[in-house]
């Protein structure tokens, strides 16, 4: 009698009483179990999220698709403590009159859609002002399950919103051998199934009371069948592991989200049906199928967050369930492959820092100061240690490993794309590596002569993702280079 590790997890994150998201359990800001890039920015994230809004907005406006008096709705899904919401609006609000708002004055609204009827309590006390003056809403929604009544006209944000959908985990050993981890619970002797489990923590027994375990079965077993959508997935794979077996880094774990295809359906039908058209920001760590499959990732692709922060990064996924954030690396690379096959463009990926574009800039003295407040407002007394402390906030911010951007757009939608940037590439072609036996001598003597920091030969290895780890680094302007350094060295999938 075992749990398959995605109602596990589903279990830890969103049963009505004992869920981590669900009950209320999880918490925010400095010292709290999160404190992520909308709390440690504010506000400057959300104004750069509502600056990325305008543009798009702009463009939907210009395209003649959308009704002159049609409001234009910025959508976010699962917006925690409700922070991005509040510091977008309010810079929405505060710039209606400037000249690059002008079009916009009056029709933008905001809409939070949230499962976690906690959260939607802390989402309301923190928009209170905006949604007195029917600037802003507060939803019942499960993103997995996304609808919405009538032509959408706007775009849609997630920030670390797919990180937190349940998860199968996956052993994959070969691509013909590839098993499902389950959950095994045994209380007295005595297996207990998933309502049995959640009744007796509900009851409060303990950890010294209910053993919990991870064990495998071959997706042969996997009840109903294996879903298509899972056999498509390990398919599109397949030149990647071949690529890990030669590189002697099998067997690997791979986290797989069942309600992924399902979800990219209903984004493609808000931001495409019924006359609608939009566009979609998804704000995430993760990166290509490359990344989700390199073993060698700085934590593991699967980990929790919560109240303990020595265990933060850590795959101990078993203990205390319900009392900690588990958490996953995206695969942008399947999520761009369902998004085309929906009939979606993929307008960008990149680095999160992406976001950060004119008028915003986070090395301005205006921003320093803003970033310089928050430290202080966080307690730190001296004024020279708040200000390292912020310029290393926008350090971390433009250089933060696996952070990434991906926009996602109707079709006949024109794309800001002096905005964000060129797109990295996320098909095929973005997932070459360098080939086995590449001298580091020799790759930081190329780097060198091109004007690129040799130190990134470090990160540099065959199964790696180079792309991504240059975009880690900060060097958009030089990417193109990099590619034509490592041209020589590169190889296509499956080609190890």
């Amino acid at each position: 009698m075992t749990l398959s590790f995605y109602e596990y997890m589903g279990r830890c994150l969103y049963d009505p009483e004992h869920g981590y998201y669900a009950s209320g359990a999880v918490t925010f800001g400095k010292g709290e179990h999160f404190w992520t890039y909308p709390q440690r920015l504010r506000p400057l994230f959300g104004w750069m999220v509502a600056e990325a809004a305008r543009a798009l907005f702009t463009r939907l406006v210009e395209s003649g698709k959308v009704p002159n008096d049609a409001p234009l709705t910025l959508l976010e899904l699962g917006a925690g403590n409700g922070d991005l919401a509040h510091d977008a609006l309010q810079y929405i609000v505060e710039h209606e009159q400037s000249a690059p708002w002008a079009p916009l004055r009056g029709r933008v609204r905001y809409v939070v859609g949230e499962l976690s009827a906690a959260l939607r309590v802390r989402q309301c006390e923190k928009l209170q002002p905006f949604i007195a003056s029917g600037r802003a809403e507060v939803r019942a929604l499960d993103a997995r399950e996304l609808s919405w009544d009538g032509p959408f006209y706007g775009v849609l944000v997630a920030n670390e919103l797919i990180d937190a959908f349940p998860c199968e985990l996956l052993q994959v050993a070969a691509v013909d051998r590839v098993e499902r981890t389950c959950v095994r619970a045994v209380r007295g002797g005595a297996e207990l199934d998933g309502d049995e489990l959640w009744a007796a923590l509900k009851e409060g027994v303990g950890d010294d009371e209910i053993r919990l375990s991870e064990t495998t079965e071959p997706l042969s077993a996997w009840p109903g069948g294996v879903p298509d959508s899972l056999v498509e997935y390990l398919r599109t794979l397949a030149p990647l592991i071949h690529d890990l077996d030669a590189c002697g880094l099998l067997p690997v774990e791979l986290c797989w989200a069942p309600d992924l295809p399902n979800f990219v359906h209903h984004v493609a039908k808000l931001l495409t049906g019924d006359g609608s058209v939009g566009a979609a920001l998804f704000i995430d760590y993760g990166g290509t199928s490359r990344h989700v499959l390199d073993p060698r990732s700085s934590a593991p692709h699967l980990r929790v967050y919560g109240p303990d922060g020595a265990r933060a990064h850590t795959r101990t996924v078993l203990r205390d369930p319900g009392a900690y954030d588990l958490t996953w690396d995206v695969d942008f690379t399947e999520l761009a492959r369902l998004a085309l096959a929906a009939g979606l463009r993929v307008p960008f990926f990149g680095h999160q820092s992406a976001l950060e574009a004119a008028p915003i800039d986070l090395w301005s003295r205006a921003s320093q100061r803003l970033l310089i407040l928050g430290r202080s407002r966080e307690g730190v007394e001296n004024n020279f240690q708040a200000t390292l402390e912020a310029h290393e906030l926008v350090q971390r911010f433009r250089q933060a490993a696996g952070f990434r951007l991906m926009a996602l757009s109707h079709p006949n939608l024109s794309f800001p794309e002096q905005r964000f940037g060129l797109a990295d590439l996320y098909c095929e072609a973005g997932l070459s590596t360098l080939k086995l036996g590449v001298g580091h001598e020799e790759l930081v003597a190329a780097l060198e002569s091109a004007g690129i920091d040799p130190e990134l030969a470090e990160h540099l290895k065959p199964c790696g993702d180079p792309v991504a780890d240059a975009c880690d680094r900060r060097l958009y302007g030089k990417r193109q280079a990099l590619l034509e350094v490592l041209a020589g060295w590169l190889v296509e999938p499956g080609a190890l």
